[in-house]
């Protein structure tokens, strides 16, 4: 009899052991940039085969699992990941942790491969780079790591204080690895603090106190805040003695994950727009109207019924505490109704009629003073933005776009590109980071297309970041808008 050979018995126990293991020893691809998921460390997922995959394995994860890869560079810097991977039924939320570090992502919804790209630090030699299953199922086919230089980016770019009325001046900072030494304004040092904004990797809030500010000539001005290595970053500060009578004022606070948004008319009459969380209307909208002696509301729109939009009893606490003269909501039009409104004029582009269930029939609307056009997104998809365009092709283009759905849900590139907006207002909490929408579709689709063919479009601003936005509008050659991010309830917006 034949002697058992002790190497090949080794060989063939290990070749059995990974065929019936689901925790694989990582493996990289030719390609030095790429690691299959299948070759990486992984638990809680299936294994499966598909010719479309790049290596004819994936892995499939559910509600929990995770994919633990081990990525070794060559320098510490900042890199882009790109995952490439197929979502079901709706956009999913997953963590990816980096060295321990932990943040949520955004998968949009897609039947065939796409991809997801996000940045972080990696360290110089190994690194553990985990994808964490927390909300429903996605195929993964591969992650991609590229080192990627980053330049800081500042919100918002512009903004506008004035002496009646002075308050801190906040900036939001993605800092990228960069060190923040000094903020000036010509020869001028300015003081300034800076806190963590730990709902983004490496970012944070910058303030200027307002004595700082007043120190500021009235006009424009041009601060440089300075980062090491040689970069700086300019933004413009206009100091006005006080705030100038606007024809229509736009005011959207932070109210979280929901809307309202305040107008107020050439005829000083209040158009209030959804009034957000029951939170929301008592701790920011109802002492906003009382410290500013507001007691009626000339109208009233609650675009549907769900609870961030109207508090969760259909906008009735509002009726009670306030004199409401008109009230409206997505039964009262259908699209294509126009009609002027104290000085403006509005065009319904959605209503109840065009969805099926209370977001794809809420009430879109656009609202034009003095030729600036306003657009409304309430919380309408792709599909009705999709089917607005079609119908209504003159009327989409606006300067500025309040978000629909706070990016939370499906947009279309080809109507936002078409709205073509100077200013996008988005209404939205933490999470927005984490949204497919924001992050990949507007933040790479949009943004980038807006910015490389020289549109007019200034910046997008998340009221999570700079808080409050009043946009004051006298015509469409003559509007401005700044940011406050103090207790709404504390902002004189008005009627001077």
């Amino acid at each position: 009899m034949k002697k058992n050979n002790p190497i090949l018995f080794t060989i063939l126990f290990a070749i059995y052991f990974l065929s019936q293991s689901n925790v694989y020893t990582l493996a990289q691809t030719s390609d030095k940039h790429i690691y299959e998921a299948e070759a990486a460390k992984y638990k809680g997922l299936l294994l499966l085969e598909d010719s479309t995959a790049s290596s004819g394995k994936y892995l499939r994860m559910k509600d929990t699992g995770r994919i633990v890869w081990n990525v070794l560079t060559d320098t510490s810097t900042w890199h882009e990941l790109t995952f490439r991977y197929r979502a079901f039924g709706g956009d999913k939320e997953e963590y990816v942790i980096r060295n321990g570090y932990q943040y949520a992502v955004g998968f949009g919804r897609c039947e065939n491969w796409n991809i997801h790209k996000t940045r972080t630090f990696l360290h110089k030699g190994l690194n553990d780079v985990t994808l964490k299953g927390s909300d429903g199922k996605i195929d993964v086919d591969f992650l991609k790591i590229v080192p990627v230089d980053i330049k800081p980016t500042i919100k918002p770019s512009r903004n506008i204080l004035y002496r009646e009325s002075p308050c801190d001046l906040f900036f939001k900072i993605n800092r990228y690895g960069r060190r923040i030494e000094s903020v000036r304004c010509g020869i001028k040092n300015l003081r300034f603090e800076v806190s963590d904004f730990p709902a983004y990797e490496d970012a944070v809030m910058l303030r200027v106190p307002q004595e700082e500010i007043l120190k500021l000539q009235n006009g424009n001005n041009v601060l440089q805040i300075h980062f090491d290595k040689n970069i700086f970053k300019e933004v413009t500060v206009k100091l006005a003695e006080r705030r100038k009578p606007a024809g229509l004022t736009i005011i959207a606070p932070y109210v979280e994950h929901g809307a309202s948004v305040l107008m107020i008319f050439p005829t000083r009459k209040i158009l209030l727009v959804d009034c957000g969380q029951d939170w929301v209307r008592d701790s920011i909208l109802i002492p906003l109207f009382h410290r500013n002696g507001i007691d009626t509301i000339d109208y009233f729109i609650i675009t549907h019924y769900h609870k961030d939009h109207d508090s969760g009893d259909k906008g009735e606490k509002i009726k009670n505490l306030f004199h409401v003269g008109k009230f409206w909501d997505y039964h009262s039009f259908r699209a294509g109704d126009e009609f002027d409104l104290e000085g403006t004029h509005v065009k319904i582009l959605n209503s109840y009629e065009d969805g099926d269930e209370e977001n794809t029939r809420s009430l879109s609307f656009k609202m034009e003073y003095n030729g600036f056009v306003y657009q409304h997104g309430a919380d309408t998809y792709h599909t009705n933005q999709q089917k607005m365009m079609k119908r209504f092709p003159n009327d989409i283009e606006a300067e500025v776009f309040s978000a629909n759905h706070h990016f939370h849900g499906s947009i279309d590139v080809d109507y936002v590109r078409a709205v073509n907006p100077a200013l996008v207002i988005i209404q939205a909490q933490e999470a927005l980071y984490a949204r497919s929408a924001y992050m990949d579709t507007f933040k790479g689709e949009i943004e980038g297309y807006f910015i490389k063919n020289q549109k007019r479009y200034i910046e997008d601003l998340p009221t999570y970041e700079v808080g409050t936005v009043i946009v004051r509008v006298n015509s469409k050659a003559d509007w401005t808008y700044e940011t406050a991010k103090i207790g709404t309830e504390r902002i004189p917006f008005l009627f001077k």
